[in-house]
């Protein structure tokens, strides 16, 4: 038999051989006929045949230690990344950052205002990621100054005193009579409180009165508690939002801003002693006109959000400038006449017509802004704010000339689109108009804008306007966010 000729392999160790060239020839002319072999080639063939079966043998044996080689090499490669992955740990950008650059970036964990918090989150969380976060974070007593209601009394415990000596934004309403006993021992830390009214806790926070040097007040009560005097005492509070039926003794004269939510209408003739109060928000129920017999004057009103115009007849503000109205829009002229005020931005997201609009712009001749969710009419409207060509002289008056931002909806057909590029360029041409930027928005396409909308938004962007045409999502994003400007 012949023996293989083999060599070592260099990379493995294991022989290696041309084991196609050194196999036996069988005499392949006999499978081309039936004849039966003759004794010579028998003899040949099954001396081949053994030859073969010895090579098998070898070449199993080869191949089993070349099978457990490759294990050897793969779990070499395996350790090899592991200790790569390792050495990026260790080698990661997280862990080198610098100490103060890492306050800096648990301070932005730290929201502006109290918001509910699981007690997994900021800023317990950062301490379980190593010992490290953990010394950094109980190195800044400004992470623990957001207490959540629903965190137990040893966490309670835990960061009133790693807080120390910050302002502190608390939540009161626990079940836990002994969470607030300890808040109410801090009242003098007191930044922002979150009230959420209890039975037991009206004489439990009457040992705060006269102690809240720094306080801004969230408070709601749908318990309908008799005239409560917990926060009457309170120098530096600004900042109030009330709900439910709340029914307090405030330093109304020295509020500033005021987000209102409450369900009896009689509650807001606490107004007429806010005369100092420049951001009002007036939400919840629908409001009638106040049970009073004169119109209540607040002087230094700037911004309001009313969710009911109804209740615009019970007021008098001079100093107006942003209106928000949700609901009736009818009242808004006589409120502006009766107040002679100089109004710049109306914001509406009820559904109206073009003339109640129309009706408002010709009492604003100062307006800056116009923003309107639902009309029914859009091309009316956009037909009036069209300059005509008769009034293209520096002595024409035409409607709110100085108007910059324009929101609108409903422009969905031809017509309605021909209107807004003739108003736009009318506009543009004219010589005491503001060219507006264009807001359009599309609540009913999630996907994308029919043809008209294409082509009018395409031929306003080549003409150098500044337009966006929001669908769906965008759209309702956009309009929550008008919301965030008010109290």
């Amino acid at each position: 038999m012949e023996t293989i000729n083999a060599s070592a392999c260099s990379n493995c160790g294991f022989a290696t051989s041309d084991i196609y060239t050194d196999l036996p020839v069988f005499p392949d002319y006999l499978l081309e006929t039936n004849e039966p072999p003759t004794d010579s080639e028998t003899f040949e063939l099954e001396k081949a045949a053994a030859e073969c079966r010895s090579r098998i043998s070898q070449l199993d044996t080869t191949i089993t230690a070349l099978l457990s080689s490759l294990e050897k090499h793969r779990r070499m490669r395996q350790s090899a990344e592991e200790q790569i992955r390792r050495g990026g740990a260790i080698l990661s950008v997280v862990r080198r950052i610098p100490t103060d650059i890492l306050v800096e970036i648990f301070n932005w964990t730290v929201p502006d205002e109290a918001r509910k918090r699981a007690m997994n989150r900021c800023p317990w969380v950062l301490g379980r990621v190593c010992s490290r976060w953990r010394a950094v974070s109980l190195a800044l007593p400004e992470l623990w100054t957001i207490i959540d209601r629903k965190i137990p009394l040893a966490m309670v415990k835990a960061q009133l005193d790693r807080s120390i000596p910050y302002p502190l934004t608390v939540e009161l309403g626990f079940s836990d009579t002994g969470s607030v006993e300890l808040l109410i021992a801090c009242s003098a830390r007191w930044e922002v409180a979150d009230v959420e009214m209890r039975p037991f806790m009206g004489p439990v926070l009457a040992a705060v009165q006269g102690r809240l040097p720094a306080l801004r007040l969230k408070y709601n009560d749908n318990n309908g508690f008799r005239l409560f005097g917990a926060f009457s005492s309170a120098p530096a509070l600004r900042d109030v939002s009330l709900s439910g039926r709340a029914s307090l003794e405030l330093p109304w004269s020295q509020l500033e801003r005021l987000n209102l939510k409450l369900s009896n209408p009689t509650g807001l003739n606490q107004l007429r002693e806010a005369h100092n109060v420049v951001e009002l928000s007036v939400t919840g129920r629908p409001y009638e006109r106040l049970p009073v017999a004169d119109v209540m004057e607040l002087p230094r009103l700037r911004t309001l959000l009313i969710k009911d115009g109804v209740f615009l007849q019970s007021l008098c503000l001079p100093a107006l400038e942003d209106v928000y109205v949700s609901m009736d829009v009818s009242s808004v002229p006589s409120l502006i006449q009766r107040s002679n005020c100089y109004i710049k931005k109306f914001s509406t997201d009820v559904q109206c017509v073009s003339a109640d609009i129309i009706a408002i712009l010709e009492n604003t001749p100062g307006l800056i802004e116009l923003r309107i969710t639902a009309i029914q009419d859009v091309q009316l409207l956009l037909s009036r704010l069209t300059v005509p060509a008769s009034e293209m002289t520096a002595y024409a008056r035409p409607l709110v000339p100085a108007l910059r931002v324009l929101a609108v909806s409903n422009v969905s057909d031809a017509p309605a689109c021909t209107h807004l590029i003739a108003m736009a360029e009318s506009r543009r041409a004219s010589p005491v108009c503001a060219e507006p930027s264009l807001c359009v928005f599309d609540f009913i396409k999630w996907t994308g804008l029919n043809l008209h909308a294409l082509e009018t938004l395409a031929m306003l962007r080549e003409k150098g306007f500044t337009i966006e045409w929001l669908t769906g999502p965008q759209s309702m994003d956009r309009y929550r966010s008008w919301r965030s400007n008010y109290p």
